[in-house]
């Protein structure tokens, strides 16, 4: 067994030493698994407009595949330097497609008498968001190592996401308002809000990923990112059931699906890995 871990390692070593991409066009098709946390925040005036008192943030998870094109820069064309350390620079964009989290939970003081506060905690589950973006790498160890910065967004496709909705107080909810949570269902945006809220984020992407060359031109490519999305959305995008909670709370009244809210952001934290393959077109 021990001749056989050995003769494997001298087998890895000697691709690896083969095989190293130096220069010219690179694809790749990686899966990601994300975590996301979210980092909701609003002005106080909007804030006024729905009777809550703050809102907080979620953790939550998503998967999305992508496809990158990009090309190499080699250190020793392009830069007359040995690939052993600095091994180049490389553009590349990227198209992937998936699902998408935004989870955050609020309060506020029910106007009936008598009743107590409690946490309403909402998940949104988008199916699918598109992904795209561009950026740069530094290629470094005879490209076993990359460093990436990209900036690009995400495109919420649809229309009607997943929602679930509890409570860390069920009795305060159904006696505040008569709504009985917890509560999964599909949001069903109404015509005017389904074209007035705003799909797009925009994200900035930090990624450290090794490159390990299986054959000539093709290589495993292992990845951890990290990514910060800002998102506008002008809209509280929840379903009736929020708007008939948030209407009971005090200073809510006159609060619906489509009061705009302009200061109201849901930011988010994405951290991840990602596993994939590139290939050399060169």
């Amino acid at each position: 067994m021990k001749n056989v871990l050995i003769l494997a390692s001298i087998i890895l070593i000697n691709i690896s030493s083969l095989y190293s991409f130096t220069n010219g066009f690179i694809w790749a098709a990686k899966f990601n698994f994300n975590g996301s946390a979210t980092m909701p925040s609003i002005g106080k005036e909007d804030l006024n407009k729905t009777g809550i008192e703050y809102f907080k943030g979620s953790v939550g998870y998503s998967l999305n595949g992508e496809l990158e094109l990009g090309y190499l820069f080699g250190s020793e064309r392009w830069f007359n330097m040995d690939n052993k350390k600095f091994s180049g620079m490389s553009l590349f964009g990227y198209l992937g497609i998936g699902t998408g989290y935004l989870g955050q939970s609020f309060t506020g003081t029910f106007s009936k008498e008598n009743v107590g506060k409690a946490a309403i905690l909402v998940d949104l589950n988008y199916a699918p968001v598109l992904d795209f973006g561009i950026g740069t790498k530094v290629h470094l160890l005879e490209d076993r190592l990359m460093i990436g910065l990209s900036i690009g967004g995400k495109f919420i496709i649809d229309n009607s996401p997943e929602s679930y909705v509890y409570t860390d107080n069920s009795a305060a909810v159904n006696d505040g308002v008569g709504v009985s949570l917890p509560i999964l269902s599909e949001l069903i945006m109404s015509k005017n809000l389904n074209q007035s809220f705003n799909r797009l984020m925009l994200s900035v992407k930090f990624t450290i990923e090794y490159n390990q060359p299986i054959v000539e031109n093709v290589s495993l490519v292992l990845g951890l990112y990290t990514r910060f999305n800002m998102y506008n959305p002008q809209y509280l995008v929840m379903t009736k059931d929020i708007e008939k909670i948030i209407q009971g709370y005090v200073g809510g009244q006159n609060f619906t699906l489509e009061t705009k809210l302009p200061s109201y952001y849901i930011n988010s934290l994405d951290f991840g890995a990602s596993i994939g393959f590139a290939f050399n077109a060169s």
